[in-house]
């Protein structure tokens, strides 16, 4: 979440298996490029109700670190520029985990706050 456009945010995400099983054939989801905020009008008549993509104005980048296990995998996601994280197949050792980040800038438009939920 944030509350003043124009700043740099981190956005971390971490899975984490804290049992003594093999967390397996899970997928993820986080589509950065699908999350919208609602914009300040630019013209006088314009809708105060238009949603625009909250980082595409400056773009985004993902990076992914894991704990290494040989049954810890992310299915080759390596991130990138204005990556989404969409892996249909992860699986996580026990004790294990895998954590993403994500770095980008708010829209200066943004008037609302941006929220977002994974889908695991």
């Amino acid at each position: 979440n944030h509350t003043s456009s124009g700043e740099n945010i981190v956005y971390r995400l971490r899975l984490q298996n804290n049992g003594k099983g093999l967390e397996y054939n899970k997928s993820l989801q986080e589509l950065f490029s699908s999350i919208k905020v609602r914009v300040a009008q630019n013209a006088a008549g314009e809708s105060d109700a238009q949603s625009l993509p909250a980082f595409a104005a400056h773009g985004w980048d993902v990076s992914v670190k894991t704990s290494g296990e040989a049954t810890t995998d992310i299915g080759g996601f390596v991130g990138g520029a204005n990556a989404d994280i969409d892996i249909p197949v992860l699986s996580i050792a026990p004790g294990g985990w895998i954590e993403f980040v994500m770095k980008s800038r708010i829209r200066p438009d943004a008037l609302d706050q941006i929220a977002s939920t994974p889908k695991y």
